[in-house]
């Protein structure tokens, strides 16, 4: 709408009318057809003979689910769930201390400069 209420007119109009597309005809489309619909019966009876059915798998193939424990960073305070042999792993690197990722990476880019010696990060000494 224009100012004050007043109607816009216009007098335009398309000086070329564009044509349509063509149509894309169905000739060009073909059916995909999957290849398991090419194997024989005997190939697939042979297989489900062999294959195992997952109600008959034996406990001792399962591995197995270590538990998950919260690890505090001491150096940034973020907290993470890890299991408790990589926080032993983290630790022993640390001299007993765990550190997270990111501040893992910030003391090895430290020590890289420094060689060996002490290794200052936000509030923490490092060796």
């Amino acid at each position: 709408m224009a100012p004050h209420g007043e109607a816009v007119t216009s007098t335009y109009t398309r000086a070329t009318n564009f044509p349509k597309p063509p149509r894309v005809s169905n000739d060009s489309l073909n059916r995909t057809v999957s290849d398991i619909s090419f194997l024989s019966k005997d190939v697939l009876e042979n297989y489900k003979e062999v294959a195992p059915s997952p109600a008959v798998v034996d406990e001792k193939q399962l591995t197995l689910i270590s538990e998950v424990e919260d690890a505090k960073c001491e150096c940034c305070g973020m907290s993470e769930e890890c299991t408790p042999e990589y926080i032993e792993r983290v630790r022993s690197k640390y001299m007993g201390k765990w550190i997270c990722g990111l501040c893992a990476e910030a003391v090895k880019e430290e020590m890289e400069k420094k060689q060996k010696g002490w290794v200052t990060l936000p509030g923490r000494w490092w060796l």
